[in-house]
């Protein structure tokens, strides 16, 4: 009895071969064992060969079979159910084979013989999730690294005040998590994934939600001070190189640009200076 519930908790087979196993005893009790040298004392004894199995089943797992199986499980469970893509996609591609030996394994009769090839394969399965955790990490960290220097491209983010501009930095900062180089580090991790996205897209449309509330009313106190001179343009210069031979250069010009593009979109009129200026002058 307690056999056929650990098998059907593990989702194992076996379980109809250990009630057909149970009824038969009960039917040998029923009529004061008297059938018992017959079912037994034949050559080919299904009730001797049944019994024999399921000897050999409860000793398999006395002895850490059934810890293993489930943990083995457990590994086969939260890597099916990983994301197609990146890094956890590649630990399900990487793994497919492995499981699929497991999966035939575990649908074997007499799966319980097979201990040694199971400790290897929960072996091989733990380490790969621990490196797919320590990857995750570093790629997670790296991409929290690289959404720091997006909002110092975004033409709002000089609007900001200092501090502001240092609490959103925080905020990013908060999104890196310690995880655990198990099962639940990978899911924490990939939970994380989409806190990382969707924190990091809301911080942006902060920054230009308030960044842009900010130049239009600079802008409009701008106009209202030119039309006292007379003048109907926002006016506006850039300095860049005359030779650009780089990519950082050419980053920046195009910051630049963008940031002034920012500002001017909110202007009645606009006039935009550009100025060539020779390298001499620009690093100055």
């Amino acid at each position: 009895g307690p056999l056929a519930e650990k098998l059907k908790a593990l989702n194992l087979p076996g379980v109809d071969t250990l009630e057909s196993l149970s009824q038969d005893i009960k039917d040998i009790l029923f009529t004061d064992a008297s059938e018992a040298p017959q079912r037994l004392g034949s050559e080919d004894s299904e009730l001797y060969a049944n019994l024999t199995w399921a000897a050999e089943l409860k000793r398999a797992l006395d002895q850490g079979l059934e810890q293993t199986l489930h943990d083995l499980k457990q590994h086969r469970r939260e890597v099916e159910s990983l994301p197609d893509s990146g890094t956890p996609g590649r630990l399900k591609t990487e793994l497919a084979d492995e499981l699929a030996g497991l999966k035939a394994r575990l649908d074997h009769a007499d799966f319980f013989k097979y201990t040694t090839e199971y400790a290897s394969s929960l072996t091989t399965l733990q380490a790969r999730v621990r490196d797919a955790v320590i990857e995750m990490q570093t790629e997670q960290q790296q991409r929290i690294k690289d959404a720091e220097q997006d909002l110092h491209r975004i033409a709002e983010w000089k609007e900001l005040t200092q501090q502001e501009q240092n609490n959103l930095l925080a905020d990013l900062e908060q999104l890196t998590v310690s995880a655990s180089e198990d099962l639940a580090g990978l899911r924490t991790l990939v939970n994380q994934e989409y806190a990382i996205q969707s924190q990091v897209q809301d911080i942006k449309q902060r920054i230009q939600r308030i960044g842009q509330q900010r130049l239009q009313d600079k802008l409009r106190e701008e106009q209202e001070e030119a039309k006292k001179t007379g003048q109907q343009k926002i006016t506006r210069s850039l300095q860049p190189k005359q030779h650009i031979s780089n990519m950082a250069d050419l980053d920046q010009l195009i910051t630049d640009l963008q940031q002034l593009r920012g500002e001017l979109q909110y202007a009645h009129e606009f006039e935009l200076t550009l100025k060539l200026a020779s390298d001499q002058e620009a690093e100055k």
